[in-house]
């Protein structure tokens, strides 16, 4: 049995599976795919099953101390291509085998190499951007799009996660560029721990958080005016920001699957976007499908219904998707 609750729940024979879930039980065993807020439990739980990586993020991201288990019993994890640690969860069950996949990018981008799906009998797969709309350019094209628009401009404001795409776009800029680059508090303690996990150096400096130290007193045009700052992307619309922005003639990007959408740019009050992603664009979801090669899909997050229908009329797949709080498998 498969239901989507807080997180996708699995009945197996000895207990219960939580993938990507904010609570446990006393039989439960937590599975975390990778570190993003969103799929971090909410307080601590007695199993955990995760990569070091992953657990080295949350520990620095949250109060919460891991005990972290690489593999469990029939539970095997899979890198994903997401992020830095991120991983997908393949269960053997019954002589069968269920491929969670959590977020998954099948694209190299950075230092990161993409997701390899192995086969399964059922997978449980993310439709993030399960429309057929959303088909991202090749990998190359959309780096050297960023490189041309940033080569262009003498300081730039550019918007992004934290944790993951911060990193690989410093590191894009950082291997390509002449620039200096800044990066928000919350971005530079990220940093520092990809360093101490993986042979990466960042050679950014860093400005405070916003209630510590108004972001005025700290941005200032330098003797080096080649200048990259980077901030979590939901400072997008910031005031404060919008306002130096304006007063440093700097241009503002933003970077996600969601710039195939022209009305992201006004939403995130930006310059310009890069349909730069961290997961699977829609042909990538069916290439992924096509190499599991499942006898059933469940679909979840972002585009499931609209996926799963699309699977069954196109493609003839035993697809739906996973509905929160169903009682039984068959209440869609």
């Amino acid at each position: 049995m498969i239901k989507l609750r807080d997180g996708v729940h699995f009945d197996l024979q000895e207990n219960v599976l939580i993938a990507d879930g904010n609570s446990s039980t006393p039989n439960s065993i937590t599975f975390v795919s990778h570190a993003h807020m969103d799929h971090i439990p909410h307080k601590d739980s007695s199993k955990i099953i995760t990569s070091k990586e992953t657990s080295k993020f949350i520990e620095e991201r949250t109060d919460i101390q891991v005990d972290q288990q690489e593999n469990y019993k029939s539970i095997n994890l899979i890198k994903s291509g997401h992020i830095l640690g991120s991983r997908s969860a393949l269960v053997k069950e019954h002589d069968q085998r269920i491929l969670y996949t959590g977020d998954i990018s099948t694209r190299d981008r950075a230092y990161l190499n993409g997701f390899n799906p192995p086969t399964a009998d059922t997978l449980v797969i993310e439709s993030t951007y399960g429309k057929p709309s959303y088909v991202f350019p090749q990998q190359d094209q959309i780096n050297q799009n960023i490189l041309n628009w940033i080569k262009k401009q003498k300081t730039t404001f550019l918007f992004c996660y934290s944790l993951g795409k911060s990193q690989k776009i410093q590191y894009l800029i950082q291997k390509n560029l002449d620039k200096e680059i800044i990066t928000h508090n919350a971005i530079h303690q990220l940093n520092r721990v990809y360093e101490k996990i993986k042979n990466i150096q960042f050679n950014d400096k860093h400005i405070s958080k916003v209630h510590k130290k108004p972001y005025k007193q700290e941005i200032k045009t330098g003797k080096k005016t080649e200048r990259v700052y980077l901030f979590p992307s939901h400072l997008s619309t910031n005031k404060e920001i919008k306002e130096l922005s304006k007063k440093q003639n700097a241009n503002k990007a933003g970077f996600s699957g969601w710039a195939i959408n022209k009305s992201y740019l006004y939403r995130k009050s930006l310059d310009k976007a890069f349909p730069y992603s961290d997961h699977c664009d829609f042909t990538e979801l069916l290439e992924v499908i096509q190499e599991v090669d499942p006898n059933k899909i469940y679909t979840y997050h972002g585009f499931s219904n609209e996926f799963a229908k699309t699977l069954k009329r196109d493609y003839d797949y035993n697809a739906q998707p996973l509905k929160k709080h169903q009682k039984k498998i068959t209440d869609y």
